[in-house]
């Protein structure tokens, strides 16, 4: 963990300049490196969601960012 925040803080100037989605994107790729090391298994990323129809009937959809295993534990990462 400590190497990986010497990372983002050397990239600050950087991140200042990155749109919301673009830092989301990156802040995913910092999570999946971090939990690799740490020894989870990675069973999917941005997992979309169905669950169900708004009342116009458009669908209604969310998105699981992680999902891994530590050890026989699922875990949904967000």
């Amino acid at each position: 963990l400590y190497l990986l925040l010497q990372e983002v803080r050397a990239m600050s100037d950087e991140l200042l300049e990155l749109d919301h989605k673009e830092l989301g994107r990156l802040g995913e790729r910092i999570a999946l490196r971090f939990l690799k090391k740490a020894g989870y298994r990675i069973v999917a990323t941005n997992y979309l969601v169905r669950f169900g129809k708004s009342p116009t009937g458009r669908p209604l959809t969310g998105e699981i960012d992680i999902i891994a295993y530590d050890g026989a534990t699922l875990c949904f990462i967000e």
